[in-house]
């Protein structure tokens, strides 16, 4: 029978935090959208600038922090940039943008533990091959999506 590189244990320790980082999202998506769009007015509408700002370095220190024992140390940045890349082919605005990188993301994620299963290869070679296929898919997607 096909084994994961990876443990029970790192799965649920992934979806866990992945949940929570969805759930914080959530909460905060119109701060966090107007911080990143443009901190002078978010500071003066009395939003806490700062804290965002160290709150989104948090996450994403604990997003890569639990993705290098799932994809390992090489393969992290692709999960960090491709997801994005190739949302940015597909959407026609910043919730768009955002809900996109999120379902590129878990698809690939998803479809790389399957095939890493399915195939018998190391688990962050097949989600970073997921995400290539992705990106590549969204390219002329993006083209039809806009016309």
């Amino acid at each position: 029978m096909p084994t994961l590189t990876i443990t029970d244990r790192d799965l649920i320790l992934a979806i866990v935090l992945g949940s929570l980082v969805v759930v914080a999202l959530a909460v905060t998506y119109n701060v966090v959208l107007a911080d990143s769009l443009s901190p002078p007015i978010a500071r003066a509408r009395g939003a806490p600038t700062t804290l965002i700002d160290y709150g989104f370095v948090v996450i994403i220190t604990i997003a890569i922090t639990v993705s290098l024992k799932i994809i390992g140390a090489l393969l992290v940045e692709a999960m960090v940039v491709v997801p994005a890349a190739a949302a940015r082919n597909l959407a026609r605005s910043a919730r768009g943008y955002l809900i996109w990188s999120i379902v590129i993301a878990l698809v690939s994620g998803l479809g790389g533990l399957f095939t890493s299963t399915l195939w018998r290869v190391p688990s962050g070679g097949a989600i970073v091959m997921a995400l290539s296929a992705s990106f590549f898919i969204s390219l002329p997607l993006g083209k039809l999506l806009r016309r």
